[in-house]
């Protein structure tokens, strides 16, 4: 299944509240946190991709037809 942009702020967003209200160990912690961080980092690649692919479509119509 294709991962997308909302799926992964949605896992970063349940991980945060995971942070906030629970008593997990330090441990435990540092690996939702890590977690969280590549759930992020995940969407903002995909948010690059589009704001690419966006562009690019963009440029092709606006250039000039030979």
């Amino acid at each position: 299944m294709a991962e997308n942009f909302e799926q992964k702020l949605e896992e970063a967003k349940a991980i945060l509240q995971k942070l906030l209200q629970s008593d997990m160990t330090m441990s435990e912690s540092m690996k939702a946190y890590e977690e969280g961080m590549k759930a992020l980092q995940k969407a903002q690649k995909l948010l690059d991709d589009a704001v690419l692919h966006v562009e690019t479509i963009k440029q092709q119509t606006t250039e000039p037809s030979a």
